[in-house]
């Protein structure tokens, strides 16, 4: 970032963004033919599906009471699946797998007959996964409308004496850079240092 910061400088604003366009013509390129040799395994179905099952089975099943943890309650799970039973969080979810009629729910070989009805343990704990994971991301979304506000930093370092010597002046783009650097052994020190002093 530096560097291109310092070429749009330095030559002008056609050569500083036309590098990052050749790097990226080149990083497509190398990802293209790289192709052949990628893991490419065969999605069995897509999640998308697999959480949209598991809300409208829990939504069909809303009437139905569960029952206390300590209390056996058929759950549907996967052959050789770890999960036997859900957890309690986000327990309205857990209905989803609840098996009421195993003759009418099951087929002979452990699947779901209706797999918008009844989901497996491990499907619902997935959905509370991702649901315990968009709390963090929506933080993170406050956090990007506080950094995104780059223009000021910018315009700091442009009123500044960037000169180091009479020559190289410091371009005021590069010191996004300096944040970064900061940042970084900020948190080198304090997982380093300051935790262990504590």
């Amino acid at each position: 970032m530096t560097c291109i910061v310092y070429i749009q400088d330095a030559m002008g604003w056609k050569v500083g963004f036309g590098v990052p366009v050749v790097l990226m013509i080149l990083s497509t390129l190398s990802f293209f033919l790289a192709s052949p040799i990628y893991v490419k395994p065969k999605a069995k179905a897509s999640w998308l599906i697999g959480f949209a099952r598991v809300l409208v089975a829990s939504f069909r099943k809303r009437r139905i009471e569960l029952s206390s943890p300590d209390t056996d309650e058929l759950y549907h799970h996967r052959k050789g699946s770890a999960l036997v039973v859900p957890s309690e969080r986000i327990r309205f979810l857990n209905k989803a797998c609840v098996v009421k009629n195993p003759e009418e729910d099951l087929m002979p070989d452990g699947r779901a007959s209706d797999p918008w009805r009844l989901c497996t343990v491990d499907q619902v704990e997935e959905l509370k996964a991702l649901i315990k994971v968009i709390l963090i991301w929506s933080t993170g979304m406050l956090v990007s409308v506080n950094v995104c506000q780059n223009s000021f930093l910018l315009l700091q370092a442009s009123t500044m004496n960037r000169h180091i010597t009479s020559k190289f002046e410091i371009p005021a783009g590069s010191f996004y850079a300096f944040m970064l650097l900061s940042l970084t052994m900020w948190i080198a020190l304090y997982d380093r240092v300051i935790i262990p002093l504590a």
